[in-house]
């Protein structure tokens, strides 16, 4: 993908040239006339580079730049002062207010090509430093959980299947919830805002940077870093954001080795982008009657989409003691299939680990629900088998 960069210059001549020299180049321009609309394009645009005039009406090239690196979701984008101000105060003056760079005009388009580039090649860095990144030949899965109805516990199995896998040695965990206006793991683990996820969707594809995720997402003191959905229902509308929820996990994927998704409930489009992209599927289903058609659906659409049978898993979670759920073997006979993991109930451990803002398996890690998260966990890293 192109970089983008935002050109901000009051004059319409010079904003032209620089425009087509760096166009030529292969670069994505943006541009903005004075001070208040350059704030408005980073917000809207989220460049990877900014040349920034200084004399500029309304506000000029100094207080934008100590806004943007004032801001800590705009402080890592490199600027360049590129203006006609030549004293070596007015260079001090830039510098001091965070810019990166400060060039003056007018200068040879080879010389603004190298300039741009020296910059581009910076590494990404943030208020705490570079941001690490895999690359893209690097080991990494990601897990997706789909469930066959609301109500079944599949965000806490999310979060105790990334806490397992956390807990065995296998680095750096995030996990993602990727249903916003019905956002259950804020509430689970004690974090007041799943609002960073909503931004994120709202943008476009292009521009998600992986810097973006990485401030979107909140660690949390059991070791796993989470990105949580907001709980808000008006912000159910972007389930919709398919190509947005594709970008988030593919940028999930180059943050950890380890990336467990909740998708929600049944198969839309943006689930079945995401699911592609995943190494493991864990349907969520429970042993009663009524939703064992949901599950055959939820399974059959899987197949029909074309995701590899053998990638797929079945956890049920049985949430109530009833004598009128199916027994495990009379599930499997219904479903076709074998089930992988079993939750049985544990509603005053779910109370605990609620009431601590914690993973079950923190709570209690001898408990059977721990146990069988650690058992899921080795099945999802196992390598998938020939037939």
């Amino acid at each position: 993908m192109a970089k983008k960069i935002l050109i901000v210059d009051d004059d319409l001549d010079s904003l032209k040239l620089v425009g087509t020299t760096l166009e030529r180049e292969g670069y994505d321009i943006v541009a903005a006339s004075d001070g208040e609309k350059a704030l408005q394009q980073v917000a809207a645009e989220r460049p990877n580079l900014i040349l920034l005039d200084v004399m500029m009406p309304k506000m000029d090239g100094y207080e934008v730049t100590r806004r943007l690196k004032g801001d800590p979701t705009t402080a890592s984008i490199p600027i360049i002062l590129f203006t006609a101000k030549a004293q070596v105060g007015d260079k001090v003056e830039g510098l001091e207010m965070g810019a990166d760079d400060y060039m003056t005009k007018p200068t040879h388009p080879a010389e603004l090509v190298a300039r741009v580039r020296a910059m581009l090649k910076r590494p990404v860095t943030g208020v705490t430093g570079a941001l690490p990144v895999l690359e893209e030949d690097q080991p990494h899965q990601s897990i997706a959980i789909l469930a066959s109805k609301g109500g079944q516990g599949a965000s806490s199995l999310a979060v105790n299947l990334g806490y397992a896998l956390r807990q065995q040695g296998q680095g750096d965990v995030i996990v993602a919830e990727m249903r916003p206006g019905r956002g259950d793991m804020g509430l689970l683990l004690g974090f007041e805002s799943g609002e960073e996820l909503s931004q994120l969707l709202r943008m476009k594809p292009e521009n998600i940077r992986l810097q973006d995720v990485d401030e979107a997402l909140k660690k949390h003191k059991a070791g796993i870093r989470v990105l949580p959905a907001s709980a808000k229902p008006s912000d159910a509308g972007l389930l919709a954001a398919a190509d947005q929820m594709e970008t988030i996990t593919k940028a999930l994927a180059r943050l950890a080795p380890l990336a467990v998704i909740d998708l929600g409930t049944g198969f839309p489009p943006a689930a079945e982008k995401v699911v592609r992209d995943c190494s493991r599927v864990v349907v969520v289903t429970e042993p009663y009657p009524l939703n064992v058609p949901r599950t055959v659906a939820l399974l059959q659409d899987l197949q029909t989409a074309g995701i590899d049978q053998r990638k797929i898993l079945v956890v049920s979670i049985n949430k109530v003691r009833t004598d009128q759920n199916l027994s495990g073997t009379d599930l499997e006979k219904a479903l076709g299939r074998p089930i992988d993991a079993v939750y049985t109930p544990a509603p005053e451990l779910a109370f605990q680990a609620a009431r601590r803002r914690q993973p079950m398996g923190e709570t209690d890690p001898e408990s059977f629900t721990a146990k069988q998260s650690a058992k899921l966990a080795e099945l999802v890293l196992s390598p998938i088998t020939e037939e």
